[in-house]
């Protein structure tokens, strides 16, 4: 089935006299889908048992069609998703295996227009903390095997590992995170697969209090989820989203989900890790956090 859906937020189908005497556009099928995305600021919309395909302008995107595309979306949330883009770059193609992540995606294509109209788009930081239940996915593989070598080890960290692990910070596998006296996470590892900073400016992290590193105001907000795992001993399962601008970069927003685990060494020290996966990582033209 395909659908064209206006600026207003109404159903269209792409021929018909109703679409050619309201739009005085008269061609086929195809002129019709090319002349109402681009012309028009129109979205396409092809729904099939397979997937959705969506086509759209982000400088003509409303508020008013945002909503009637999420609502299309949402009968039925199974189906992986195909965005096309229209842009002065050519129409690059975006593939989104879960609909959450498309949402949040064309939500975040919103700010490309000014005129959007509705509530503001997606915020420059959010964390949200999901059910451990969902480790249980085969998507998770990498994240259940960490939460259940923490629950075998049952949040204990020995002396071997922690000395591996500190011995090369660069080259570990995931994020670990000391806690301080004071309660803030000083970062004693950082793998590279994060990609928020060069590699020159990867050896300076370690060591330091997350505040203190260059996307300060972003690890500020990250660092919060950390004390509170710190302080109630219990692992915690996060979706976060940010926007930052990495150095000689555009502006990204990043989604991902990270695990937090709390440790405790055989000295008494605190540690918190963290191992993420990421879902996407796109220019944004959202306010960075």
């Amino acid at each position: 089935m395909q659908f064209l859906i206006g600026t207003d937020g109404r159903r269209w189908l792409p021929y018909g006299r109703e679409f050619t005497g309201y739009f005085g556009f008269s061609g086929t099928w195809e002129e019709n889908l090319e002349h109402a995305v681009r012309s028009l600021g129109q979205v396409s919309l092809h729904i099939s048992p397979r997937r959705y395909r969506i086509r759209l302008r982000p400088e003509a995107l409303t508020w008013g069609a945002f909503q009637q595309l999420i609502s299309a979306l949402l009968d039925d949330d199974g189906k992986p998703v195909v965005l096309d883009i229209e842009g002065a770059g050519g129409c690059p193609t975006e593939i989104y295996s879960k609909v959450d992540d498309a949402i949040a995606r064309i939500d975040d294509l919103r700010a490309m227009n000014a005129r959007s109209g509705g509530p503001r788009w997606r915020a420059s930081f959010m964390a949200e903390t999901l059910s451990l239940q969902r480790l249980k996915s085969e998507a998770w593989q990498g994240l259940r095997a960490a939460y259940r070598n923490w629950t075998r080890r049952r949040g204990q960290l020995d002396r071997t590992t922690l000395h591996g692990l500190l011995d090369a910070p660069l080259a570990a596998p995931l994020l670990l995170a000391r806690v301080g006296r004071d309660g803030s996470p000083v970062a004693e590892t950082w793998p590279d697969y994060i990609g928020l900073y060069t590699e020159a400016q990867m050896p300076k992290l370690i060591g330091r209090r997350f505040d203190e590193h260059p996307l300060s105001a972003y690890a500020q907000r990250a660092a919060q989820g950390y004390g509170e795992v710190d302080r109630d001993q219990a692992p915690r399962l996060e979706l976060i989203e940010a926007v930052v601008r990495p150095e000689a970069s555009e502006p990204v927003r990043l989604r991902y989900e990270r695990l937090l685990l709390p440790w405790r060494a055989e000295d008494g020290a605190r540690f918190v890790s963290s191992l993420s996966r990421q879902h996407w990582r796109r220019v944004s033209a959202c306010p960075t956090c």
